[in-house]
């Protein structure tokens, strides 16, 4: 497996920006190939986030899309998993969470993708918490690309929020394509099995 992109400027256990996920809100974060990790394509494996939960909010929904020209989800999520948030953290610091994908997702190089958060069971006051940084105090760090792209609807996808000043805390991970399926051949090349 190899690490792809990233976002982790203050470390895994600190989370000065903490983004609820509950019900109609939903959260994400926006992330190209290439920006900071190897600009190759490859099968998508998992995405580590940075989360806690507030009581008991239910199962926690992670599915990824491709972007559009606005930074937000297009079309049909690509790969698509759920867990029981019982196993995240009630600290508020948070702790690594690794949501495993299943389905094959192939990301392109140089191509704009998105991961999104749901926690459609959630009760009142119980939430699922995705961690992330800010150019604003009190974090006043850099940002995922030096452009942040968290995503935030309150209306279950109706509209969306792109921001410039916070990103998620995320590391996406996945299995080079062997052979990729990019490569060409030039002249006469034999191959022995």
């Amino acid at each position: 497996m190899t690490l792809f992109e990233r976002y982790l400027e203050k470390g895994e256990a600190y989370g000065c920006n903490q983004n609820a996920v509950a019900l109609a809100t939903w959260v994400g974060q926006s992330f190209t190939i290439g920006t900071t990790g190897d600009n190759l394509d490859h099968k998508l494996t998992s995405i580590g986030l940075w989360a806690r939960r507030r009581a008991s909010p239910g199962n926690c929904t992670i599915e990824v899309y491709k972007c559009d020209a606005s930074h937000k989800p297009t079309g049909a999520a690509l790969d698509t998993m759920t867990f029981d948030s019982i196993v995240l953290t009630l600290d508020v610091s948070g702790a690594l969470y690794t949501a495993l994908f299943t389905g094959g997702a192939i990301l392109e190089a140089s191509t704009e993708y998105c991961f999104i958060a749901k926690a459609l069971a959630a009760g009142a006051l119980e939430y699922v918490y995705l961690l992330g940084g800010s150019t604003t105090a009190p974090c006043a760090e850099a940002l995922y690309g030096g452009w942040g792209r968290k995503l935030e609807t309150i209306n279950s996808g109706v509209a969306w929020t792109v921001s410039a000043t916070q990103s998620i805390y995320f590391q996406e991970i996945g299995h080079l394509l062997v052979p990729p399926y990019n490569m060409t051949f030039a002249g006469n090349m034999a191959f022995k099995c």
